[in-house]
């Protein structure tokens, strides 16, 4: 009985620390961003554009110390949330 309980205690550990549940939605600050850019990204997921998402992450990538320096934040949860919508998509 006490290897039943062992195992489970192992096997919640394990999915507990390996990622094995929904990924978490970033929180994204919509109100930085122009009202445009979380469209166009959404759009993109629902029509499975995968080269359009990448091309919106790295525009975000690229875009991240411009943003920190308007806002006192980078673009981290959005190239989360993108990448999120990349990974929903279908896109790897």
């Amino acid at each position: 009985m006490c290897i039943y309980y062992m195992r489970i205690t192992v096997f919640i550990v394990i999915a507990t620390f390996c990622g094995c549940g929904p990924v978490p939605v970033p929180e994204v600050d919509w109100s930085n961003y122009h009202p445009e850019v979380r469209q166009r990204i959404n759009h993109m997921a629902t029509e499975q554009d995968c080269r359009g998402l990448q091309d919106e992450f790295d525009i975000a990538y690229s875009n991240d110390g411009a943003q920190r320096n308007r806002t006192g934040r980078g673009n981290a949860n959005l190239m989360d949330y993108i990448d999120g919508k990349l990974r929903k998509s279908g896109c790897y």
